[in-house]
């Protein structure tokens, strides 16, 4: 059976036209769809119709290294938003709120989003929210009819709820404020192509029929990518030293490696098996002196957790694990700008942010978002070296086995952490 679909009240196709629409910040438009980092699209039109009906499908591919915490796919200024957790809860889903004049209603996705091409739709009629991913149905809920008067007989009434009409812009990329002139929040980064807003609600078969049809136009993206991304490989240090890939350490052995130039986003990996017996208070896998320290605790509270401690030249930034390393670990700590992870065996235990540094700007004490200071010191496997007042000094001497030492110039998502432990 053929479903028939509405035309769409407005679509947005991203190879090469924007559609009238206005570009504000940092777009790229290419075969891929429109690539954004920090920037969003401002349409030219309202929507005046979607009251009692409104469904909106779109293709989504999310970089989730950013720092946001929340990316907003299509808004209209309170009226609609559909948007996608970043590193908030329930992270990595999608959620379709709308406004009905006095309260938002919302509505989740029941599974997380990826970072590849994902289909996205969300659907309205006055009565049930409903968010479909790729072509399926994920999550519905009915919104409860609201008591009102009847403006003409003044009598009380159950009342359908209906979104609120605004004169706002809708916007992809971003939710604005319309008392502000063009204040952004929650800005999209990654790719978003294939946009339709239609003024009506569609039924599953319909928004079924829109995903396969455009799914061949989504893969034919992946062979005809014409934005190239420049991969930067791993360092494995321990090769870059002339070792065989694996240290047998007993406390007094550590290996040192030259500098590295990039601090702000990467990502440190190593696979590890402690020997508690004897060793130190604090045994550390991979560091750099003020910069970073990537560790074991032996005796120290909480024992027999890993790790990961960040100073951005003034104050320290610490993260511990929840479970203990008392086996071969695969460990990772992923550093993304202020934001700061700590994995084992593919499970992210913990994170935290840095928090803002005060500095003294004009005479005034102001703060800034912190970074992670850099140095010329080298990298040390297996320890903490320290060169205070040019004295050289190893700390935390790592005991037990350390291998497969990797550092990523860039901040690494858990599917790709899963792979490497897999591997």
């Amino acid at each position: 059976m053929k479903f028939i679909t509405p035309n769409a009240t407005q679509s947005w196709s991203f190879n090469n036209s924007i559609n009238g629409s206005q570009f504000i910040g940092s777009v790229q438009i290419n075969q891929t769809g429109i690539v954004l980092d920090g920037g969003y699209i401002k349409s030219n039109q309202t929507l005046d119709d979607i009251s009692k009906g409104l469904s909106i499908t779109v293709w989504i591919k999310p970089d989730y290294s950013s720092g946001i915490s929340k990316f907003t796919i299509v808004s209209k200024d309170k009226s609609f938003e559909l948007t996608l957790n970043n590193n908030q809860a329930p992270e990595h889903k999608a959620t379709f709120s709308i406004f009905d004049g006095i309260k938002w209603h919302s509505i989740d996705t029941a599974e997380q989003i990826g970072q590849d091409w994902s289909h996205i739709a969300a659907a309205f009629n006055g009565t049930n929210l409903t968010l479909y991913t790729n072509g399926t149905l994920s999550s519905t809920v009915v919104i409860p009819q609201q008591t009102g008067v009847n403006a003409s007989t003044g009598a009380l009434e159950n009342i359908i709820p209906q979104i609120a009409l605004t004169n706002s812009d809708v916007v992809i990329g971003a939710t604005l404020d319309s008392r502000e002139v063009d204040e952004s929040q929650s800005v999209f980064s990654g790719t978003i192509d294939l946009v339709n807003v239609f003024a009506s609600y569609l039924s599953a078969e319909q928004i079924r029929a829109i995903y396969e049809s455009e799914l061949p136009l989504i893969q034919a993206k992946s062979i005809t990518n014409q934005t190239i991304q420049i991969e930067l490989p791993p360092i494995n240090l321990l090769n870059s030293t002339g070792i065989n890939g694996t240290i047998n350490t007993n406390s007094t052995q550590f290996v040192v490696v030259p500098p590295l130039n990039y601090t702000n986003k990467m990502t440190l990996a190593a696979w590890i098996s402690p020997d508690y017996t004897n060793a130190a208070d604090e045994m550390t896998i991979l560091s750099k002196e003020n910069s970073f320290a990537l560790s074991i605790n032996n005796v120290l509270s909480p024992q027999k957790t890993a790790k990961i401690s960040v100073s951005d030249g003034i104050k320290w930034t610490e993260l511990t694990s929840k479970d203990a390393v008392n086996s071969p670990t695969h460990v990772v700590a992923v550093i993304n700008g202020t934001q700061v992870y700590l994995y084992l065996n593919g499970t992210i235990q913990s994170k935290t942010e840095m928090p803002d540094s005060f500095v003294i700007n004009d005479g005034e004490l102001t703060t800034t978002e912190s970074s992670i200071a850099n140095s010329n010191s080298s990298i040390v496997i297996g320890a903490y070296l320290s060169t205070l007042r040019n004295e050289p000094q190893i700390t935390n001497p790592f005991s037990g086995t350390i291998s497969d030492v990797l550092v990523y110039p860039r901040a690494l998502g858990q599917d790709e952490i899963i792979k490497h432990v897999i591997s």
